[in-house]
């Protein structure tokens, strides 16, 4: 925590200013407040001209021109930055160009990927379900509650879901359609915030083009945990580190507060390595007689006024989990067999490995010399401990769910590399100056070497526009090439139609989610809130706002809900013989009432399934069997609908 960088230390005092001279400083900084705005706004503009047109985008002139569009947009955006550096007054509005032009390039990949198609990567699939579940829930009440048992707060961090939900009430657009917006609009976004947050620590062009690095590192997928990922880094290292640009002043506590509060409330995984960093850097500062308590103090103010601010989330979780009498979480309980797989980019004989290689040389050389580099590396360590922790943990049946650390292994590295080939350039082109303005011998000596301050400039500004535009190719591929954009545009809609370009092999539910939702809409009258559902039909749970009895997963089960003990109350109605007994357990038991019951039948048998825990095995699917005779006549109406059977409470 040494609070500022070695370039900040050699800064000379400004000089008090004139009333006059304040107030132009004031307008000058509500400019640069409102033009990466508006670029962003221009970028948003052409981005959505694409996704109102119509076009296969699996035609290979789709492709050819995305790539070529994409490539011209990648050098227009370094263009924008050479000409910044050689224009003063337009320095930062070229760097605030780049970046919107960046976002504009992951923005269009995506909208162009999935023209014809309403749903995100994944379509509905798998963790799809629960964050269409969570806009769902958020579009039909606006506290933060839990998308499948809307009693208990919310489980997962809700910000995200919860502005996607209120948006689509507020435009009266059907909720499982914002899932695919929110996506694009990640897509533009983080690069932009990446940018802002950087810019706040180095120079306005070297933060541009940090901005292309989420075109390495993507994740269009989980689109809320890539904001995050991009943004929690430059944010920790100012907020708690007091990492500042040369010149700069230190950030106002209470704005970095909400920033991380934000943050927190969008995805708090990081946190987790960003808090043993903070020991870690604490440590380490200590040891290199550089700690600075004050510095400390300002840091504890600022994540105080975060957790303060994200306690509208975390608080009520908490409260939920410690009044649950079996409270438990199983989320973190997923495991896959790619989850060990140790993190080195570094490693790797490729482009993006030989930069993750220069980052990791630069920040380690530069460490104990600079701020910034010091605390991006006590990161790197952070992550590669946490990833340990995680498998001595999992060996104790505790998993962390490290593998979802990972990612912050490139993002720290590639931006590390970025900064160190920005600084490599610049001392190469010091040192030919430098040797210009010496004796006549080295000036001899500069020429026989035959390159100049001006070869080197321009030499960098050309492997800038050619890693940039890499960049764009390798995002263009990682979107296109992905089974998860496929996969989206095979997902049937809740009419049971098929998106224009699906797959030949792709399969509509039976009955479509619409109908079942007909069936359950006329049939049940819930007294109060949401009707409750029993039911593995993920999609109705996710489309339409009902309440379920039993999480389809028990990975997204809240902690508080009890699932173990759900699963075996429904064990004990299918196996009580007796259908008015099971129609009183139906109605009355320890969690709340079912109202409707969705069901596959199978000979004499109504059968539920559903994703049970199966550590360190994903899950696997179990099964409750009720016999058909326990929905009699006087307790229940049945309806039959393709291959499910309604069964409603009366």
């Amino acid at each position: 925590m040494a609070g500022t960088t070695t370039e900040q230390r050699r800064a000379p005092q400004p000089r008090p200013r004139s009333h006059r001279h304040r107030r132009v400083g004031v307008g000058v900084r509500v400019v640069g407040v409102l033009r990466p705005v508006v670029f962003t706004l221009a970028a948003a503009a052409a981005v959505a001209a694409l996704a109102l047109a119509a076009y296969d985008p699996f035609d290979p002139r789709v492709e050819y021109a995305l790539r070529a569009a994409t490539a011209v947009a990648a050098v227009a955006a370094v263009a924008a930055l050479w000409w910044s550096t050689r224009r003063v007054r337009v320095r930062v509005a070229g760097a605030d160009l780049a970046a919107a032009l960046i976002g504009a390039v992951a923005a269009s990949t995506v909208v162009v990927s999935l023209n014809g198609t309403p749903f995100p990567p994944g379509g509905l699939d798998a963790d799809q379900s629960f964050r269409t579940a969570a806009i769902t829930r958020f579009a039909d009440e606006p506290h933060l509650a839990d998308f499948t048992f809307p009693t208990l707060p919310s489980f997962y961090a809700p910000a995200y879901f919860w502005v996607l939900g209120r948006a689509a009430d507020i435009a009266g657009v059907e909720p499982w359609r914002m899932g695919k917006v929110g996506t694009v609009a990640a897509a533009l976004l983080v690069p932009v915030v990446t940018y802002l947050l950087w810019r706040r620590l180095v120079p306005a062009y070297a933060a541009a083009l940090v901005a292309a690095v989420p075109l390495l590192v993507t994740d269009v997928y989980q689109p809320y945990a890539w904001l995050v990922l991009f943004a929690i880094v430059p944010w920790w290292l100012e907020a708690v580190h007091g990492v500042r640009r040369a010149g700069r002043p230190a950030g106002n506590p209470v704005f970095l507060g909400l920033v991380g509060a934000l943050l927190f409330l969008t995805y708090y995984y990081f946190f987790f390595i960003a808090a043993l960093a903070l020991v870690l850097s604490v440590v380490v500062e200590a040891a290199l007689r550089r700690l600075r308590w004050r510095q400390v103090g300002r840091a504890a103010l600022v994540l105080a006024i975060a957790a303060a601010a994200a306690a509208i989330y975390w608080l009520p979780l908490a409260v939920s989990m410690l009044q649950a009498e079996h409270a438990r979480s199983l989320a973190n309980r997923w495991f896959a067999t790619h989850h060990p797989d140790l993190p080195l980019p570094m490693a790797e004989a490729t482009v993006v490995g030989a930069v993750a290689l220069v980052g990791l040389a630069y920040l380690v050389g530069s460490a104990h010399r600079d701020a910034l580099s010091r605390g991006l590396l006590v990161l790197l360590v952070a992550a590669y401990a946490w990833y340990a922790l995680g498998a001595a943990a999992a060996a104790v049946d505790t998993p962390l769910l490290s593998f979802r650390g990972k990612p912050l292994v490139p993002v720290i590295l590639l931006a590390g590399g970025v900064l160190g080939l920005v600084r490599l350039a610049g001392l190469l082109a010091a040192r030919a100056t430098a040797t210009a303005h010496g004796s006549g011998a080295a000036r001899g000596y500069s020429a026989a070497r035959g390159y100049s301050a001006a070869d080197v400039r321009r030499a960098a500004w050309a492997l800038a526009a050619v890693l940039v535009v890499y960049a764009g190719q390798e995002f263009v591929s990682d979107v296109r090439d992905d089974p998860l954009t496929a996969q989206a545009h095979s997902q049937a809609l809740p009419d049971g139609s098929l998106p224009p370009h699906h797959d030949e092999e792709a399969e509509v539910p039976d009955p479509p989610a619409a109908e079942l939702r007909s069936i359950i809409d006329g049939m049940v009258h819930a007294d109060a809130g949401p009707a409750v559902l029993l039911s593995d039909r993920e999609d109705i749970l996710a489309l339409y706002p009902y309440a379920g009895f039993l999480q389809w997963n028990a990975h997204y089960a809240h902690p508080a809900s009890e699932f173990d003990q759900r699963v075996a109350l429904l064990q004990e109605l299918a196996g009580v013989g007796d259908a008015d007994e099971f129609a009183a357990g139906v109605r009355d038991n320890p969690y709340q009432p079912i109202d409707a019951f969705v069901l596959r039948p199978d000979g004499d048998d109504l059968v539920l399934r559903y994703a049970a825990d199966d550590f360190p095995h994903g899950v696997r699917t179990e099964q409750i069997r009720f016999p058909r005779d326990l929905f009699a006549e006087e307790h229940f109406d049945l309806v039959a609908a393709g291959a499910h059977v309604v069964a409603v409470a009366r």
